[in-house]
């Protein structure tokens, strides 16, 4: 978390807000959103108290994650696992967000392309794609689209994509027929 608030903070530093900095308000934040300040949100949402966190904090954290996360997105950030993971740590209610799934997987699907665009980095990428299958927030969606990226940029890690995808049970799709079952005590 500690780098997310970094980032958090210097943009906060740039924006110069007219609101008060001390405590905020869902007004104070919906303000924010109207003026798609997502970051400041992320930073900010936590000032309201437990007992106020209702479904309108949480449709705001939401709208403000996703919004985040695209916007790093399309500003070719590419250390999106650190953020992503600051952001479920942070905000559990995220976890059962389809829409910050989906921003989340988008996020992941660009930054492996940007790695595996390099063939000198094709191993490095490939393993930590691997390794990214078995993540504790990756969803099944996911590890589909990593395991067949990985697949279409390295055919050599089809054995370890294989073992994975099988101790995950997650063997789908052209998995079933390129990952050849090699004992039945792993599924």
């Amino acid at each position: 978390m500690k780098f997310l608030l970094i980032i958090l903070g210097f943009q906060l530093a740039l924006l110069g807000s007219d609101i008060d900095p001390q405590r905020y308000s869902m007004a104070d934040l919906e303000l924010m959103a109207k003026r798609k300040e997502w970051a400041n949100i992320i930073l900010f949402i936590k000032d309201i108290p437990k007992a106020e966190q209702d479904l309108q904090w949480k449709n705001l954290l939401e709208r403000s994650a996703v919004g985040y996360v695209n916007e790093l997105r399309s500003g070719g950030f590419s250390d999106s696992e650190k953020i992503i993971e600051d952001l479920l740590t942070e905000f559990p209610p995220l976890r059962d967000s389809l829409k910050f799934s989906s921003a989340r997987i988008e996020m992941l699907m660009v930054g492996f392309e940007k790695c595996f665009s390099k063939p000198k980095d094709t191993p490095f990428c490939a393993n930590q794609a691997v390794k990214q299958l078995s993540a504790p927030f990756a969803n099944s969606e996911l590890r589909q689209k990593l395991a067949q990226l990985i697949l279409l940029k390295s055919e050599s890690s089809l054995e370890s994509v294989c073992k994975a995808l099988l101790s995950l049970k997650e063997v789908k799709g052209i998995f079933e027929k390129r990952c050849p079952l090699k004992n039945s005590k792993t599924q």
